[in-house]
């Protein structure tokens, strides 16, 4: 074992800088994304923006869409429109169900705005751990150091 882990050390090297899994999570919290990108791991950031970004634009359109179906029931209700172009009831079940929409994916963003920031705070304590799988003189070598 002592021959495996010279060669796990001789893979590693002293200049390594290993980030700060509480400046990653604030980052991350400041601005999502950014502790991906502290962390170097360059390629999860566009997937956090997407996700962020799909879901919150999900959550304005439905709630654009709710407070439209609002007004128009509202002004079924008081007869402001004479000729409505739907009856009320369905009005009011078009407005429930963008309303639900909405409240669904804003806590489908809130879930992974969390989320992003616990990967980034996780990601950066998982960076120092160094694994090396191989073969050594004395047959297969594998070790773990961190």
């Amino acid at each position: 074992m002592g021959l495996c882990y010279l060669l796990l050390l001789a893979t590693l090297s002293d200049s390594t800088k290993l980030p700060k899994p509480s400046l990653a999570a604030a980052l991350s919290a400041a601005l999502p994304g950014t502790g991906q990108i502290y962390n170097r791991s360059y390629w999860k950031t566009p997937i956090v923006w997407a996700g962020l970004g799909i879901t919150g634009w999900l959550a304005y359109h439905n709630h654009r869409q709710y407070l439209f179906y609002r007004n128009a029931y509202r002004n079924a209700m008081q007869n402001l429109n004479a000729n409505p172009a739907m009856p009320p009831e369905n009005l009011r079940l078009l407005r429930e169900s963008f309303r639900e929409d909405r409240d669904i994916f804003a806590l489908i963003f809130l879930g992974l705005y969390l989320l992003q920031i616990g990967e980034a705070y996780a990601d950066a304590h998982l960076k120092g751990f160094r694994i090396y799988a191989g073969a050594s003189p004395a047959g297969i070598c594998l070790s773990l150091a961190w």
